[in-house]
């Protein structure tokens, strides 16, 4: 399946867009049907509904498993390496993302956006990213040494120019991805994906045991990526070529300029923390804590960034009906919630003795902080997901504002928690502004998304009331053998009543809101294939 030819002509084939009258549909292999259309309403959501699901399905269980092994490679490799290593990571990292995300330009998900997409667009975008990240790779360069004195890491003057090479293959992954996206062909991103995180995990630990420091961490982020370019363009079976892309009248320009200010503004406000924690109190204390944040976004960013990347596609199919978006949406949220919330409350309560056990001492600043951020994770997972509808819809400019003002909000709570109150204090407002911003956010967008706070609240709250329930065990487990001295079997004893508990909360508490998503789920995994608009 994963090396299988794409039948695409790449001169003349068009690629419908979602939901447009020229979609004629995805067949299995990712060609667009010809068929005439039966009932094509009625079709089209039952097929998109399946292929939702089983591609979710594929995505999330190879997630489920490549979780496990990242767990592996990050405590492994966290045991080898040094806090200062993380701390050099970590300062690299917030310059090389920022290129990243200006580098981009958006071309990706304007291309899945447009109604409509031939092959001048594809040339025209894969013109505007490659003149895009040549910029942005040189003012890389240029700012390195400025880079390295402001958060005093003198290493990122050679490390920046190094890591930022993979900038300029971005317009080589952008659009072949974008093509794959359109088609829905989830099982092979989805694949594509696995084989990237697990070349990059077992070359990080190589590296590392060879006595590599941070340079394990960087090497192996930078060669999974260069393998992915030919592959990328194989499965989309596209070559790239020129054509001017055009002013900001070009459609692809303008959303793709809208979606890169809200990811630049997300980034600015989602890294001031790393920033400040670096400047204020130096790259040992940001190791602590970018270690403690690197934790808690496994479940978020793995569990909801994989998701997202399903989901997106299909709501674009789904742009025009917003009710069955609206469903759809909260339907994902609740089993985000199932699965995301207990895992990140566990780690919060259960963080000194998984830390002691699995990392060591040496880590034992980062307990505090982990726990507080593990709470406002619960309010992250639902915060990573809502930016997909507004592009969806075609209205980026939503998350653009909000993100601007979340800079404005956290960046000078960031500096002050840290001035006052180290670490733990950047961990408080992130557990205590987020929540807020966030309930707002889906309260004032209601007319686009047609999701309020109170959608919300009914949606999640037998699954945070099972999570209390699930809490409230821990800690009188925790209680009862604060004097036992095997911390193993102490932390091991804590999970198996945590996970006995949470599971007997669900079955009283949520057993119909969840199992409702779970027999849907099977159902569709059940039943026969079909193909959007009966092809």
């Amino acid at each position: 399946m994963f090396f299988r030819a794409l039948n695409m002509d790449r001169h003349t084939a068009q690629v419908p867009a979602p939901g447009s009258a020229a979609d004629g549909g995805i067949a299995e292999s990712g060609t667009f049907a010809t068929e005439p259309k039966r009932d094509p309403e009625r079709i089209e959501a039952a097929a998109l509904r399946r292929i939702a699901v089983r591609g979710g399905a594929y995505v999330i269980a190879s997630r489920l498993v490549i979780q496990l092994f990242s767990w592996v490679v990050t405590i492994e490799t966290a045991r080898l390496l040094l806090p200062y290593d993380y701390g050099v990571l970590s300062a690299t990292t917030i310059f090389s993302n920022l290129a990243d995300i200006l580098a981009s330009g958006g071309v990706g998900k304007a291309l899945v956006q447009k109604p409509v997409v031939d092959d001048d667009d594809l040339a025209a975008s894969f013109t505007f990213n490659l003149m895009l990240s040549s910029i942005i790779y040189l003012v890389l360069c240029v700012c390195a040494g400025a880079a390295a004195r402001a958060v005093r890491t003198p290493e990122l003057v050679l490390a920046l120019p190094v890591v930022g090479l993979v900038l300029l293959l971005i317009p080589f992954r952008a659009v072949p991805f974008a093509i794959l996206e359109r088609r829905l062909q989830l099982k092979r991103m989805a694949t594509i994906g696995v084989l990237s995180t697990i070349i990059q995990g077992c070359l990080v630990l190589a590296l590392a045991f060879s006595g590599w420091g941070y340079w394990a961490l960087i090497v192996g982020y930078m060669v999974p990526i260069f393998l992915e370019v030919p592959v990328l363009a194989w499965q989309a079976r596209w070559l790239p070529r020129l054509r001017w892309p055009g002013g900001w009248s070009n459609p692809l320009v303008s959303f793709g300029a809208q979606y890169t200010g809200g990811r630049f503004c997300s980034f600015v406000y989602r890294s001031a923390d790393y920033a400040v924690v670096g400047r204020l109190l130096g790259p040992i204390a940001l190791g602590y804590y970018s270690l403690a944040f690197m934790l808690i976004s496994l479940p978020v960013e793995k569990i909801v960034g994989t998701c997202n990347v399903v989901a997106f596609p299909i709501f674009c199919r789904l742009a025009d009906d917003r009710e069955r978006i609206r469903d759809w949406y909260l339907r994902l949220g609740i089993l985000f919630g199932f699965l995301a919330a207990p895992a990140l409350v566990g780690l919060a309560l259960v963080a000194d003795d998984a830390i002691l056990v699995v990392l060591g001492a040496k880590w034992g600043p980062a307990v505090l902080p982990l726990r507080i951020m593990s709470l406002a994770g619960i309010m992250m997972v639902l915060g990573n997901t809502i930016e997909i509808l507004f592009n969806a819809v075609g209205r980026p400019d939503v998350n653009f504002r909000f993100t601007a003002i979340s800079v404005a909000v956290f960046a000078p709570l960031f500096y002050l928690s840290a001035y006052w109150l180290g670490i733990t204090g950047v961990a408080l407002v992130w557990l205590i502004c987020y929540p807020i911003m966030i309930l707002f956010l889906f309260g004032s967008t209601r007319s686009i998304t047609g999701i309020g706070v109170r959608d919300i609240i009914d949606s999640q709250l037998p699954i945070w009331a099972s999570v209390v329930f699930m809490g409230l065990l821990v800690l009188a487990t925790r209680y009862f053998l604060r004097d036992f001295r095997a911390v193993p079997v102490r932390l091991g004893i804590s999970i198996l009543v945590g996970a006995c508990g949470y599971a007997a909360a669900i079955r009283v508490l949520a057993w119909e809101s969840v199992m409702g998503n779970v027999r849907l789920t099977w159902r569709e995994l059940r039943s026969p294939k079909v193909v959007l608009d009966g092809a």
